[in-house]
């Protein structure tokens, strides 16, 4: 996996508000990706086939079940398209893949009702397929809906914002509780780097505890963050500041690390550039 070396407090420093090197940094991203898959970001039509096609599994049994299903439930245009390009798709880069997610939501806009709802069908059943949904799955799905959502009117109405992390505890440790296994197998050091994010978070006694990973799974955490994303800016800032105080704990982020707070970030509408190769503080 890709990693980059940070400290939190430069991190933090940086959410909305990209640097100099950053913009280098995503312009060098793009252009690494290939011009056929820029291409078809412009367009609703292909913009659905480079999601679609983002999806596919490696594994080749399972491809034949996603794909046999997308010709079922796309035209066969759309389903055309998306095989024409998965070659492309499978030598990207993975620091490019959340990057051209990005390019496509502004063409995506132009769905209509029904093609969205089409669309989000075909995309649910390709993360689904196989019954295991990866973190860049449950990454691209949350960051993909809930654009277009808030940008189409479909979004929940969001409850009165809460001051107080107090009575999310349990959610504030569901979300670290996870980041902190997704970063390390090694239960010294996950407990060691949760202590350190659960202190970011200032709640009063008695301190929240890391949970089992059992109580940690994708459908926990999009629970927590529906509720996180109540919370007012400053509170809002203070998760933020503890997630990032978790995967930085070892000095390393992973990918897995990465895609994770970024879907974290955007949930509580704190854009979050991405973290550098060599950046340190």
């Amino acid at each position: 996996p890709s990693s980059a070396s940070a400290a939190p407090a430069a991190a933090m420093a940086q959410v909305g508000t990209p640097q100099t090197a950053h913009l280098v940094h995503a312009q060098r991203l793009r252009e690494s990706i290939p011009v056929a898959l820029l291409d078809a970001t412009h367009e609703p039509y292909s913009a659905r086939a480079v999601v679609y096609g983002m999806l596919i599994d490696e594994d080749l049994a399972m491809r034949q079940q996603q794909l046999d299903a997308l010709q079922a439930n796309s035209d066969p245009g759309e389903y055309a398209l998306t095989v024409e390009l998965l070659p492309a798709l499978s030598g990207l880069a993975r620091e490019c893949r959340l990057p051209l997610i990005d390019l496509c939501i502004p063409a995506l806009l132009g769905l209509s009702d029904s093609q969205y709802t089409a669309f989000r069908g075909n995309v649910t059943h390709l993360v689904e397929a196989d019954a295991e949904i990866s973190l860049f799955e449950y990454t691209l799905q949350r960051l993909l809906f809930r654009h277009l959502d808030m940008a189409t009117g479909r979004a929940p109405k969001r409850s009165p914002q809460l001051y107080s992390l107090a009575p999310l505890r349990q959610e504030c440790a569901i979300l670290l509780s996870t980041l902190t296994r997704v970063g390390t197998a090694d239960e010294t050091a996950a407990q060691l780097a949760f202590a350190a994010a659960a202190s970011k978070l200032h709640l009063p006694s008695p301190a929240i505890a890391m949970l089992p990973e059992t109580a940690t799974g994708l459908a926990e955490i999009d629970a927590a963050l529906e509720r996180l994303a109540t919370l007012a800016p400053m509170q809002k800032r203070s998760v933020l500041d503890a997630c990032t105080t978790c995967i930085l704990a070892d000095r390393t982020v992973t990918a897995d690390e990465f895609e994770l707070l970024r879907a974290v970030a955007d949930s509580l509408g704190c854009p979050m550039p991405p973290f550098l190769p060599g950046q340190t503080a």
